[in-house]
């Protein structure tokens, strides 16, 4: 009985949650550019150097027509952009360079474009190896979102620039989860793409052809902070120890 009573409870709290966010009022957290007004409300920061950083961003994106090539131009400029501190709202926001993914956060957020939106991810469960696996934060598609509430709040690009932003971003995305995923075997002479990492920050590999020459480039620091590549190296003398040893490990 005490088992029902408090999944009863758990199941009352979070339908009481998801009636307050139909409603868009349940607001736990807002995005940088943004302060909360109330329990309920959201106003955009009143900074002006808060909404300059993040209307640039939108700007170089309608230019660039790239998030990748926003974020690097970000950095070759030294521009810094507000992130929300980690000690809480009440300390406001604080400024540095940007990493790739505060950009793509800050174009694929539907906060910037007066939006209200709830449920934008769930968790998936598998099985694996007879133990149950939680995948937590799977995006989901914009038609399931549990709440989707435009005009809002004031915005800072249009719902219909945001969709644009969204298509343009789906568009250039030739490599998604490519930190998670082991790599696919495409055309090429080179053995292991996919397989190595950079010694020195831990990075996947990228695998770069000439003709028919080979190389394995760390591009990890550049995509993620602008930054030099860490090293470029021939794939002829990687592959040829490879091939070594595992010809000796299968000599009879």
């Amino acid at each position: 009985m005490s088992e029902l009573e408090l999944s009863m409870f758990r199941h009352r709290s979070q339908e009481a949650l998801k009636q307050k966010a139909r409603r868009g009022a349940l607001v736990l957290g807002v995005a940088a550019g943004y302060v909360k007004i109330g329990r309920d409300r959201i106003e955009k920061n009143p900074d002006k150097r808060v909404q300059d950083a993040l209307q640039l961003v939108f700007t170089k994106f309608a230019e660039l027509q790239s998030a990748r090539q926003v974020h690097i131009w970000l950095r070759e400029e030294g521009i810094e952009l507000p992130v929300k501190s980690r000690q809480g709202e009440a300390h406001g926001v604080v400024w540095r360079l940007p990493a790739y993914n505060i950009v793509h956060n800050i174009l694929t957020n539907p906060i910037y474009a007066g939006a209200y939106a709830f449920g934008r991810t769930t968790s998936r469960v598998s099985v694996k190896g007879g133990r149950k696996h939680v995948r937590r934060g799977v995006q989901k598609p914009m038609a399931e979102w549990d709440v989707l509430i435009k005009d809002h709040h004031a915005a800072y690009i249009t719902w219909d620039e945001f969709e644009h932003n969204l298509e343009v971003i789906a568009n250039n995305a030739t490599g998604m989860s490519s930190a998670l995923a082991r790599g696919a075997a495409r055309k090429g002479e080179l053995l292991l793409p996919g397989l190595l990492r950079c010694g020195h920050c831990g990075r996947k590999l990228h695998v770069h052809y000439s003709g028919k020459i080979g190389r394995y480039n760390c591009y990890g620091a550049r995509t993620n902070h602008g930054a030099a590549r860490c090293i470029s190296i021939s794939g002829l003398s990687i592959d040829a120890a490879i091939s070594n040893e595992v010809l000796r490990v299968l000599k009879p």
